[in-house]
């Protein structure tokens, strides 16, 4: 391609070739035959300090020329001799012979790299906003801005986008679904896909919670240990946790990494040289990727001391190497159970412990540039005023930090120092939520926003992360001791909704991956614990392959020996001959024993099948075929000495009762989706909501029931697998028996389509089990 450059009066036609190159070539190419033309020197005077398109819009230095300019267009060159004749010295502050335009290092999409919290699952109708962190062709931070980054997605609806220059080398783009589905997304410079670009998003409804229970997975690989007041984050299916206290000993700077996909345990090893002191209590963010770690606590136990850490260090994931960075600049000072978050390149610190009192100091580190100074956060006169605390959370949506909680303590120290159980009357404990928006010019603006709704009580020391725009929190110390509350705030209502959970946390990390919350450690009854709770938000739904996938519950409820109703939404997806939906077996394993089983035969009919003490097998055949790609609500029951029966949508699709006589005993496994006996061939299709009765119940009781998630504490619910929970290795049973089945094969998750009621028209149950 040809480009017909401007220069002055002249007009240099420049061949391009496919024009690949960048627009700053295209300028230095242009002025070096300019000068040899006019019979001079090239000197300083013929250096380019902008190229301008013919409509007078700016290009930028490092643009790929065919990608904004066509065959024959024509450009046009500003000379920094002009520009300094025409506007004085204050055109640039640069030497002669060089410019701000030549000296920019652009940024390479190979390069580049996104980073936000849980990019790979959304919830519909709310924003995920994700940080484009630039790098040049060499892979440093580039702070110049300017860079023509765009975001655009593929999947079942349009989805509105944007990006905005942060101007530190960063970019906040966002994202909003209108529907459930999933997504590729892409964040794309020049047309080429950036580092992990496309993505995949699952978007999935709102949080379905009746009653929070936690599980405990069964974990495997290094040996657990005792954590409090770790510093954590998630990155992809890992959550890496750096230091925490163990109790009366003293902390550790260990590095932990949990492969939440298969549930693992691993010890990561830093690269040779320094590291951080053990520490707990210490501040955190990520950035790219980078976790920075500031401050801390190095003694023993769980009390804020007179001595807190001061240092700063960074932990480069990619390399595995500590750095201790020594930034120039107003330094915050010596802080513990201070919080942490990161807008773009920038890294913010708000708060804490300094070892004589709490502080409500906000500082900043910009992170982009080689030399990172700290400075207090510019702040608007507007702002209202914050009180000062520690054990508080700070967490990043979007331009805008939220601070939720923390405690104060009386000013004078050391003997001052709160205790590590709230029970000092001295003290107080806040349930108060603070906004800095940082996206306002003339300094950033605090205030103290009003929530309503359930409006959770005090805490500090809890945990809390970001679901899209949605704050979780969970856990910490109230004026009564460590609590279980589970809480959620929709930071565009500013509205709170709150559960009671089944587990009492305080120190806990908390991360949240692919649309399950995972807590790791903490102290419970003033124990630091070594294990990790895991709930699940719901949203997903399992799908089966027809081939080697399906669930096996190892022991599942014993409690059914003389009667018992199977009931579940399937959606088959294909058919080539006979499938089973779900039976139960003993250890000889289901192609050898199966019963109480529901299944399709070749005509999409559905089966019910169950074996008598006799030998006998009985089989009920419905008169409606099952329709492939539709969902159906199937059921069966049977009693011992009573009849066996079964349900299509909750009716009896016009099939009798059997009499029947003694239930076969003894079957001590449930599988869903395995091949069995009778030629049944594996399930293709997404099976969710499976619920095992200890009686037989009516058609008006399941027809009742089956468009409404349970809580798991129904009278005579004695197995409850919702296959809702998202990626994940283990499916969990909601009852209180805890009868988990790992996953066997590969299966499919996705966003659930199941026609379950909503949550919000779900009021009475959702009003169970709450805790204020």
């Amino acid at each position: 391609m040809r480009v017909r450059v401007h220069v002055r009066d002249d007009v240099i036609v420049v061949e391009c070739g496919e024009g690949n190159q960048r627009i700053k070539w295209l300028a230095l190419v242009a002025l070096q035959r300019y000068g040899t033309e006019a019979g001079e020197r090239l000197s300083q005077k013929h250096v380019a300090t902008g190229v301008a398109a013919a409509d007078g819009s700016a290009l930028l230095a490092n643009q790929i020329i065919a990608r904004v300019v066509r065959d024959g267009d024509d450009v046009f060159v500003r000379v920094q001799e002009d520009d300094k004749l025409a506007l004085g010295a204050s055109v640039t502050q640069m030497p002669l012979g060089t410019s701000p335009f030549l000296v920019s290092q652009g940024a390479s999409a190979v390069r580049c790299m996104f980073t936000g919290r849980g990019v790979g699952h959304a919830v519909v109708h709310e924003t995920m906003h994700v940080f484009v962190i630039a790098r040049d062709t060499y892979g440093s931070l580039t702070r110049n801005g300017g860079d023509l980054f765009v975001v655009r997605t593929e999947g079942p609806a349009p989805a509105a986008t944007s990006i905005r220059d942060l101007g530190d080398g960063s970019y906040h783009a966002s994202v909003t679904f209108a529907a459930v589905g999933t997504y590729s997304a892409f964040v794309e410079l020049e047309g080429l896909n950036i580092e992990g670009s496309p993505f995949q998003t699952i978007v999935t409804r709102q949080p379905e919670i009746i009653r929070l229970k936690w599980n405990q997975p069964t974990l495997s690989g290094a040996p657990p240990r005792p954590i409090a007041c770790a510093a954590s984050v998630a990155i992809g299916r890992r959550v890496l946790v750096i230091g925490g206290t163990m109790g009366d000993e003293r902390p550790s700077n260990a590095i932990r990494i949990l492969h939440t996909d298969r549930m693992k345990w691993s010890d990561a090893t830093a690269a040779d040289g320094p590291s951080p002191p053990p520490s707990f209590g210490a501040a955190c963010a990520l950035i790219g990727t980078r976790l920075f770690i500031y401050g801390g606590e190095s003694g023993a136990g769980l009390e804020p001391s007179s001595a807190p850490l001061d240092g700063l260090w960074a932990f480069e994931m990619a390399t595995t190497e500590w750095q201790q960075l020594r930034p120039s600049g107003l330094k915050p000072g010596a802080r513990s159970f201070a919080a942490a978050a990161a807008v773009g390149n920038t890294l913010f610190l708000f708060g804490g412990w300094t070892g004589v009192t709490v502080t409500a100091s906000l500082h900043t580190l910009g992170t982009g540039t080689s030399l990172p100074q700290w400075e207090p956060a510019r702040i608007s006169a507007a702002s209202t005023a914050v009180r000062a605390r520690l054990g508080h959370s700070m967490v990043a949506v979007g331009e805008k930090l939220f601070v939720y909680g923390g405690r104060a303590a009386n000013v004078g120290a050391p003997d001052s120092a709160p205790d590590s159980a709230p029970d000092s009357v001295s003290d107080s404990i806040f349930a108060d939520v603070c906004v800095f928006d940082t996206a306002l010019h003339g300094g950033g603006v605090w205030s103290v926003v009003k929530t309503s709704g359930e409006v959770p009580r005090e805490r500090w020391l809890h945990a809390c992360t970001l679901l899209c725009e949605t704050l979780v929190v969970f856990g910490g110390y109230d004026s009564a001791g460590e609590s279980n509350a589970f809480a959620l705030l929709d930071t565009n209502s500013m509205r709170w909704t709150l559960w009671e959970s089944t587990a009492a946390r305080a120190g806990g990390s908390l991360q949240l991956v692919d649309g399950r919350a995972l807590v790791i450690g903490g102290v419970e009854n003033g124990v630091v614990r070594d294990d990790v709770l895991q709930a699940s938000f719901g949203g997903f739904q399992l799908e089966f392959d027809g081939d080697k996938d399906e669930v096996m519950v190892p022991h599942p409820p014993s409690l059914v020996p003389s009667a018992y109703t199977l009931e579940a939404w399937v959606r088959p997806l294909h058919s080539i001959g006979g499938m089973n939906l779900i039976c139960r077996s003993n250890e000889a394993y289901p192609q050898a024993t199966w019963s109480h089983q529901l299944r399709m035969n070749e005509r999409g009919k559905l089966q019910h099948a169950t074996l008598l003490a006799s030998g006998e097998r009985v089989v009920l055949e419905s008169n409606t075929s099952i329709k492939l790609g539709a969902w159906t609500h199937v059921a069966g029951t049977a009693t011992s000495n009573g009849s066996i029966a079964l349900f299509i949508n909750g009716y009896d699709d016009d099939v009798r009762a059997v009499p029947i006589g003694p239930l076969l005993g003894g079957l001590d496994r449930l599988f869903i989706g395995a091949r069995t006996g009778d030629q049944m061939g594996a399930f293709h299709g997404v099976v969710t909501e499976l619920r095992v009765w200890n009686f037989a119940r009516t058609a008006d009781a399941i027809r009742e029931d089956m468009r409404r998630h349970l809580t798991g504490s129904e009278q005579g619910l004695v197995g409850y697998w919702k296959l809702n929970e998202g990626p994940a290795g283990t499916v969990f049973d909601s009852t209180v028996a805890g009868n988990h089945g790992p996953l066997m094969g590969n299966p499919i998750w996705n966003a659930a389509s199941s026609p379950m009621v909503s949550e919000e028209a779900d009021t009475i149950e959702r009003a169970r089990g709450r805790r204020r």
